[in-house]
């Protein structure tokens, strides 16, 4: 009999940190944060001589957070959509997007929130934009989609190339 609870103690020992460890990798996944931008163009369709918005493709595109100096992709090839992490403890970022060899700068201003996961979780800091800029020299516009940036990804703002 005592065999027999010492083996149930340890399989339930081995059961709950087992479900803990996975616990704590679910939460690692579901606090990333980053805003989800799509790139477009508009171009004008001959045939009825009206401007469509297509999917754009960057041949090569390199992006760093400005003030950090860190490279978010360096001369990436073929991206039609990028996720860009803001700054949890300030209220405004600022991005240098290089698409083939023109530089723009992209400036994000918004709110943050924390939203409470669970007790094993703790919080996740999200975003809400306010506003969105960019330098023009490439970028032609951008145009707000989704102003709440959560660990969900979704498309929050549409970037626009000048032809």
């Amino acid at each position: 009999m005592r065999k027999f609870n010492l083996w149930l103690i340890l399989a339930l020992l081995f059961g709950i940190g087992w479900s803990s460890c996975s616990t704590e990798e679910t939460c690692r996944k579901s606090k990333t944060v980053l805003l989800g931008a799509k790139l477009y163009q508009d171009t004008l369709n001959t045939k009825t001589n009206q401007y469509v918005t297509l999917s754009y493709k960057a041949d090569s595109l390199t992006s760093l957070g400005v003030g950090v100096n860190m490279y978010i992709y360096k001369s990436a090839k073929d991206l039609s959509e990028i996720k860009l992490p803001l700054d949890k403890l300030q209220t405004q970022s600022r991005f240098s997007i290089k698409f083939n060899e023109i530089y723009d700068t992209i400036t994000v201003v918004y709110h943050n929130t924390d939203e409470y996961m669970s007790l094993e979780c703790g919080c996740v800091r999200t975003h809400t934009i306010d506003t969105v800029l960019t330098t023009n020299h490439i970028i032609e516009k951008i145009q707000l989609s989704k102003p709440i940036i959560n660990t969900t990804y979704v498309e929050n703002i549409k970037i626009f190339i000048a032809k």
